[in-house]
């Protein structure tokens, strides 16, 4: 198969549209299809990087026509079965000391998700600090699922006063809430009677995708 047939091929398995491939890569989904039917060959190396993350193979099996077995079957068996889909990475959310979260409709990015998880209520935010390591580390991505309330024990994203975000395993009872570091360097913060009001859960952290870079 030469690149077009492998581009599309791949998109089929994982059921991902012409748009949805164009939105992660940063074209549009018509420059996708001039990919795949071979009106456009000659790619920039940072669309073929992207192209290949969202279809789980490796840039060299997309544009090598003379790449070996080995290399044929790594392609294709790092590809997930089932239906995938895109959710949205926003703004970033701290495991340190809190940084800002924003609210706004700003999509910085796009990254692929398990069927189940292509909904409206799932979002990804991106990690700054290291409070969360080893578990989670500066430049990771969460997979967050709205909700209002998390149980005590779960890692979940709050805003502090409405700006400051973190990202902490939570503690509380009917008038106090600890934010909990999983790094032993950081002390609990923790928000007794009255503060309890400045604290909103923003969501749960479902998945936590690693910063290999």
């Amino acid at each position: 198969m030469d690149t077009g047939d492998k581009i599309k091929y791949l998109r089929k398995k994982l059921d991902l549209t012409l748009e949805q491939v164009g939105k992660y890569v940063g074209v549009s989904k018509a420059t996708v299809l001039k990919w795949e039917t071979g009106m456009i060959q000659n790619m920039r190396r940072d669309k073929i990087a992207k192209l290949a993350e969202i279809l789980h193979t490796t840039p060299e099996y997309l544009i090598n026509d003379e790449v070996d077995d080995a290399a044929i079957s790594r392609a294709f068996n790092v590809v997930p079965t089932g239906r995938m889909g895109l959710r949205p990475i926003y703004g970033s959310i701290s495991a340190g000391l809190g940084e800002f979260v924003t609210d706004s409709d700003e999509i910085l990015g796009w990254e692929p998700v398990e069927e189940k998880y292509a909904t409206d209520d799932y979002f990804y935010l991106r990690v700054k600090g290291d409070s969360m390591s080893p578990k989670i580390e500066d430049g990771d991505l969460l997979l967050i699922r709205k909700q209002d309330s998390v149980d005590s024990g779960d890692i979940g994203a709050f805003l502090v006063d409405g700006d400051e975000g973190f990202v902490k395993r939570v503690k509380y009872d009917t008038d106090y809430i600890t934010f909990i570091s999983l790094n032993p360097a950081y002390v609990p913060i923790t928000f007794i009677g009255a503060e309890v009001q400045r604290v909103r859960v923003v969501g749960k952290v479902m998945k936590i995708v690693k910063n290999l870079y």
